[in-house]
């Protein structure tokens, strides 16, 4: 029910942003929109609108735009998605090099990172998703400290660790999560 007024939502917003000629909210609106289609299991419409999205992005804003970035990683997820591997890797790593070119403050550097180390993780190859889960790490106590993904990315790492014995590696970040546990409670308190 969400999903369905959520689209006519959106679809109502693209045809005014359409109307008014207002091309950057209508690549922002199909972008919104792609992922509702994502969600829905719409494959098809989804690539077809994250593309578009993508394309007008690029024109107005740069191949290197912030927006830019953040669509390409929502289409390599979705690639994902689809079991198009191959591309889905290609897009998430031009989206971390946008997001890296804006250098150390940007915070959807480390969404990427975790998406990449996810992504790797899911299609076992330990290696490379350990190289973004700890840049990540790193990303997000630098510019999201509070972002529960930091907790939940340590945990990933540590079952690696500890499942390849390597407890030097483990030690060091299970003290970060400790650490940012109790960072966190402190400020609540």
């Amino acid at each position: 029910h969400q999903l369905a007024a959520a689209e006519k939502w959106l679809n109502q917003a693209l045809s005014e942003a359409k109307k008014r000629h207002i091309e950057v909210e209508r690549a922002r609106t199909l972008s919104n929109l792609g992922l509702v289609y994502r969600d829905k299991k719409n494959y098809a419409k989804a690539e077809e609108l994250l593309k578009e999205a993508v394309t007008i992005n690029e024109k107005l804003l740069g191949k290197y735009a912030v927006c830019t970035g953040v669509v390409l990683d929502n289409l390599g997820e979705l690639y994902e998605d689809e079991g198009k591997l191959d591309q889905a890797e290609l897009v998430l790593k031009r989206a971390l090099e946008i997001a890296e070119s804006h250098g150390a403050d940007n915070p959807h550097t480390a969404v990427v990172l975790n998406n990449l180390g996810a992504f790797y993780h899911a299609h076992e190859k330990p290696e490379n998703a350990e190289r973004y889960f700890l840049r990540a790490i790193t990303e997000y106590n630098k510019n999201r400290p509070d972002d529960p993904q930091v907790v939940q990315i340590m945990e990933v790492v540590l079952t690696r660790y500890k499942e390849s014995h390597r407890y030097p590696e483990f030690r060091k970040v299970f003290m970060q999560l400790i650490n940012h546990k109790l960072g966190n409670d402190k400020d609540r308190l």
